[in-house]
């Protein structure tokens, strides 16, 4: 076996931890290498400075801009101006993608427009256009990269951005649960339907139309459905309110509690007493008796007199609902 002098180890340790520092740099640059863009801009005059604002606004939107200045071109490709050497110009640089933007003047004379084609190394492309005039150059750059760079990685579908005020509403795409408010959701391009379903609130359906590429934002404020306490008394936080049901029924019990009441309770009364007049020789010939009737007049009338007060007092019903384009449901609860 061969022996390893000390100072060799301690070269050999060396060596070991500079790799070991080294690894994490050399881990970025591969990514950062990821959204390496190739900047080519013959629409945007280097003497107004533009070029460099474009370049300064892709950097803010964490691209790793490199111009045709800063690396060895084919004078040709360095002046490209079309979709096809702009693919041989960004595998010529090792980026991921081109990028030709041009600034459009208006009828005026004045910049009117900037336009963004984002073209990937594979062939795909992409272009956003964003409009001048009170959006800065920097800011149309940025929007139109992000615009640019969210269609090419759609493909063909297109980026659904759902919002609900209150938040937390289920979303439905098409008729299927995709999750809850606020969302973004990816479905393919065309007609879609997209519901928003919150306990409490009306259910709300769009009808839209996604692009290819694009992001479609679907905000909506929800409205108290009709039978919600907002509008009937419902207690805040979403609690059922109180069902008039309680008022109406518990009158409807003490009215028919009282004569029931009062009949067996005045029979008790007179109890053995002498329902008629005295004969001539005065003698009693029909006596009042409380029996079975009265019994039971005075159990119904004491259980209405007992349940009508208490739905009068306790309001144990209660009442909630929901009403959505496709059906009407009224839920009733109590307690005893």
């Amino acid at each position: 076996m061969t022996r390893l002098e000390p100072r060799n180890a301690i070269i050999l340790g060396l060596l070991l931890v500079s790799a070991a520092l080294a690894a994490p740099g050399v881990t970025h640059a591969q990514a950062s290498t990821a959204r390496r863009v190739l900047l080519l801009a013959p629409g945007v005059e280097e003497a107004d400075g533009q070029r460099r604002l474009v370049a300064s606004a892709l950097a803010e939107a964490g691209v790793n801009v490199v111009g045709v200045g800063d690396v060895k071109l084919d004078p040709a490709l360095a002046a490209c101006r079309t979709t096809k050497c702009a693919v041989q110009a960004a595998r010529g640089c090792d980026a991921s993608a081109a990028v030709l933007a041009q600034i459009v003047a208006g009828a005026d004379g004045r910049p009117a427009m900037f336009t963004l084609r984002l073209v990937a190394k594979d062939g795909r492309i992409s272009d956003a256009r964003v409009p001048l005039g009170e959006v800065a150059v920097t800011t149309a750059a940025k929007q139109a990269f992000v615009l640019a760079e969210r269609a090419l990685s759609l493909g063909g579908d297109a980026l659904l951005r759902v919002k609900s005020t209150p938040v937390g509403a289920t979303v439905l795409v098409d008729g299927g649960v995709v999750g809850q408010a606020p969302s973004e959701h990816r479905v393919k391009a065309g007609s879609h339907q997209v519901e928003l379903q919150l306990a409490g609130f009306d259910h709300v359906q769009r009808n839209l139309e996604a692009e290819s590429g694009r992001l479609r934002l679907v905000d909506v404020v929800l409205a108290r459905s009709r039978l919600d306490g907002s509008a009937q008394g419902r207690a805040p936080g979403g609690t059922p309110r109180t069902s008039s049901l309680n008022y109406v029924a518990g009158a409807a019990l003490l009215a028919a509690a009282a004569p029931a009441l009062f009949s067996s309770l005045v029979t008790l009364a007179s109890d053995g007493s002498c329902a008629v007049e005295l004969d001539a020789r005065q003698r009693c010939t029909a006596r009042v008796h409380f029996g079975a009737l009265s019994t039971v007049l005075l159990a119904v009338g004491a259980l209405s007199a007992g349940f009508g007060g208490y739905l009068l007092v306790a309001r144990p019903w209660t009442v909630d609902g929901e009403i959505s384009p496709t059906a009407t449901s009224v839920r009733w609860t109590g307690r005893f």
